[in-house]
């Protein structure tokens, strides 16, 4: 394996992290693939994983993003590509919490599958 490394720092909070890139060594013809790589990761990567996340939690908040409960079976088979919560699932009810757009919401409303709407205040 080759690849590259980038060192950067957070505009937001500071702190220092690394970025990776992982290639088959057979996949880069020369290192000016991976020094590329490297200068592109400098301009893009402006923010830590903490700040990135939260960031597009703040958005989801102000797009009108919800928090739903729903069968985990109906989570699995059609809105698999929701973000879930981390540790929201319910054995007793066999259900899962999810976050869903506006109209994913009245979609899944509409069809009757939604349990429970929780508080939007978890998406920060």
């Amino acid at each position: 394996m080759a690849g590259g490394m980038v060192r950067c720092q957070c505009k937001k909070c500071g702190v220092t992290f690394y970025k990776f890139q992982k290639t088959h060594i057979h996949d880069i013809h020369d290192w000016d693939d991976s020094k590329e790589w490297e200068e592109w990761a400098n301009s893009y990567y402006h923010l830590c994983d903490n700040c990135y996340y939260k960031a597009c939690r703040k958005k989801e908040k102000a797009d009108g993003f919800k928090v739903i409960r729903i069968k985990y079976r109906d989570y699995m088979t059609l809105y698999r590509k929701c973000r879930k919560v981390a540790n929201s699932y319910d054995k007793a009810t066999k259900s899962v919490e999810i976050v869903v757009s506006p109209e994913q919401f009245r979609e899944i409303k509409a069809t009757g599958r939604l349990i429970s709407v929780v508080c939007t205040e978890q998406l920060i």
